[in-house]
């Protein structure tokens, strides 16, 4: 009996003359070489709860950012290259554009009012600070709608020549005053800054005016060109 391939008889067995094992049940034995292909996985990093795996010879450590969901393959040794795809979305929220406006160089205002408002005019677009601003006949306009915007004035007035005054400001939208201020001493032949702030509701386009009073009728407390004299939205 001839054995090849590394095998060997592992019980004895009587032939025939016909060369046929005569024991019933002869076992065999021998030898020989398994191979497979084996694939190794690496988790990868991927950001904004995307995921992602990389599949090669050998295992890859270094991070890889993924789109939502990707995957890599390399040979190994060999440069990884990786692609995916993802969508980034977020939430926008559009607010109000600030707006003021200045007092113009072309008309000074005065009153005397003895405890009645009287509009303040005069005024200008301050697209220097806050591009896109619109006045129209001296109130600002509101550029679009927001619950509790802030509104502000600062004016700057000059007092009488002998009589010193106090001075209030009030805002108004829509002609309906929504802030007043409090009183301010204007002193005779000086200056003095008086504001008002507040806030209230707007639509767009809402008109938004400034308002003073003094408490005397005797002389004029009054507001010449003055950049630092202003009505804002915010």
């Amino acid at each position: 009996m001839v054995v090849g391939g590394g095998g060997k008889v592992a019980v004895s067995a009587l032939f025939a003359t016909e060369g046929l094992p005569r024991t019933v049940n002869a076992s065999f034995a021998g030898t020989c070489g398994l191979s497979a292909a084996v694939t190794s996985i690496a988790a990868v990093a991927a950001p904004f709860g995307g995921s992602g795996v990389a599949n090669g010879v050998q295992p890859i450590s270094r991070g890889v950012a993924f789109g939502a969901v990707g995957s890599a393959s390399a040979v190994t040794g060999q440069p990884v290259q990786l692609a995916g795809s993802g969508a980034l979305s977020c939430a926008v929220a559009t607010g109000l554009r600030p707006s003021g406006m200045t007092k113009s160089a072309a008309a000074a205002w005065s009153t005397s009012t003895n405890g009645l408002y009287s509009q303040i005019t005069g005024w200008i677009p301050d697209s220097t600070n806050y591009p896109g601003s619109s006045v129209s006949s001296d109130a600002l306009l509101a550029p679009s709608a927001k619950a509790n915007a802030n509104l502000s004035a600062s004016i700057v007035f000059s007092g009488a020549s002998f009589t010193t005054m106090n001075v209030t400001l009030q805002l108004a939208v829509n002609n309906s005053a929504v802030i007043t201020g409090t009183a301010k001493s204007v002193p005779a032949g000086s200056t003095a800054t008086v504001t008002v702030s507040g806030a209230a509701t707007l639509n767009a386009n809402d008109k938004v005016t400034v308002l003073a009073a003094t408490d005397s009728s005797l002389q004029a407390a009054t507001v010449g060109t003055n950049t630092a004299s202003y009505v804002r939205i915010s």
